[in-house]
């Protein structure tokens, strides 16, 4: 990992106190912990299995965090399956079994029924991912989702990225 100013974990884990009037001005200590989290941020992206940050200090100290990258599903080596969405990842996650719109909702934790369908299931419908158990009928009350082969295989992959 590189710090800027070549600092390093150790050097930033505490501060020698160069003004005495204003740290007395800090009851809660807050100055003392600030630049503490730059080596939690590292750890923790490890943990995760991500790329470690990137520290940059310019006019401003910034920290450059990366995630999974959920856009793009690779399909063993064969290329770009589809751009899924979090919402439509979050749906494919879910579908362990068929599941009923309201099922899907409460594990989900959302109540709208208009944004849901409309974030959901028809993205991932209209991509494939999904498919209606009744297709013909698709405002049946019996109406349920299940995962497609393509669903599958992008449920796989966003698990493998976890």
């Amino acid at each position: 990992m590189d710090f800027p100013f070549h600092w390093s974990a150790d050097t930033r884990s505490g501060s020698d106190i160069a003004n005495t009037l204003v740290c007395n001005c800090d009851p809660a200590g807050y100055i003392e912990r600030l630049g503490t989290g730059t080596s939690d941020m590292v750890t923790r992206a490890k943990e995760a299995g991500l790329r470690e940050p990137d520290f940059v200090q310019e006019e401003d100290f910034k920290a450059i965090i990366y995630r999974v990258n959920t856009d793009k599903v690779q399909k063993g080596g064969q290329g770009v399956i589809d751009h899924v969405t979090d919402h439509v990842s979050k749906s494919v996650l879910i579908l362990e079994k068929e599941l009923s719109r309201d099922e899907m909702m409460t594990t989900l934790r959302l109540r709208h029924a208009p944004t849901f369908r409309e974030n959901y299931p028809h993205p991932a419908l209209n991509a494939g991912i999904i498919e209606m158990t009744i297709p013909d009928k698709p405002k049946s009350v019996k109406q349920k989702y299940r995962l497609t082969a393509k669903g599958k295989t992008i449920q796989q992959q966003l698990r493998s990225n976890r």
